[in-house]
């Protein structure tokens, strides 16, 4: 039984951590690091923090504010995502269309 126990146990925390890492309803950082890069599937992204290698410090401050600062923050948090999806996809639009174009003068093959 308790073969079966803690592998199960490892499962559901990583599951529960990608789960709660996907949510727009909450930015701040879920689990540390080396707990999520145990799951291939899970992708970490380089935000602003881990830019101006700010990593702990603003962890740290996240976890110490204020509920309100911490709704109004992870409102920015989710637009700025929705931002990016916004210029995921342009960019994909405009790939395609600089594509159909190289095809139409014959240059599909460069």
């Amino acid at each position: 039984m308790p073969r079966i126990v803690a592998p199960l146990a490892v499962a559901v925390m990583t599951f529960g951590a990608f789960v709660c890492s996907a949510s727009p309803t909450r930015a701040g950082p879920v689990v540390p690091n080396h707990a999520v890069a145990a799951n291939p599937a899970v992708t970490l992204v380089d935000g602003w923090w881990e830019r101006d290698h700010e990593e702990q410090r603003a962890r740290q401050n996240y976890w110490n504010l204020p509920t309100r600062q911490v709704r109004r923050y992870n409102r920015l948090q989710y637009e700025i995502n929705q931002l990016q999806q916004q210029r995921r996809e342009i960019d994909e639009r405009i790939a395609r269309a600089v594509q159909q174009q190289r095809r139409l003068l014959g240059f599909q093959g460069q």
